[in-house]
């Protein structure tokens, strides 16, 4: 199960737990913070969650393997904050915090998934997966040069 299909059964926004996945990429905050804030690029880098991106008057709509979302990123800032708010066609609303750092080689990419109350382990083990995943194929796109 994606991503999008395990928060697609939220029916409240409680969360027990976090859990900080992270990938350090060797190139400059800014290229990825302006990379992954154009939301025309998920479905480049973010396949797992996201197949297609259509900008709105209020953010990004998506179409995901769960449904069409509704997603909007914090106001932009030079802090690397890359925060969202996914908003699941049953009108519930998903916090997403995500940030890029700077770190010696170049930054680090850090996503926190809050799992959600009614979220089994096997759920939230193949969230993991799809998320670091799509982390991985960012950060080959951006070192390599293919975007």
């Amino acid at each position: 199960m994606t991503l999008s299909a395990s928060v697609s059964k939220l029916s409240d926004v409680m969360f027990s737990k976090v859990h900080t996945l992270s990938i350090d990429i060797n190139t400059s905050v800014q290229s990825v913070y302006t990379y992954v804030r154009d939301g025309f690029n998920l479905p480049v880098w973010a396949s797992s969650f996201c197949l297609y991106a259509g900008k709105t008057e209020r953010g990004w709509e998506l179409e995901t393997p769960g449904g069409r979302v509704q997603m909007s990123f914090c106001a932009d800032n030079h802090l690397g904050v890359l925060d969202h708010n996914v908003v699941l066609e049953n009108g519930v609303s998903i916090y997403v915090p995500m940030r890029v750092i700077k770190n010696d080689e170049g930054c680090t990419v850090i996503f926190t998934l809050l799992q959600g109350s009614n979220m089994d382990e096997r759920e939230l083990e193949a969230d993991k997966i799809a998320i670091m995943a799509d982390l991985r194929r960012l950060k080959s796109m951006l070192e390599e040069g293919e975007i």
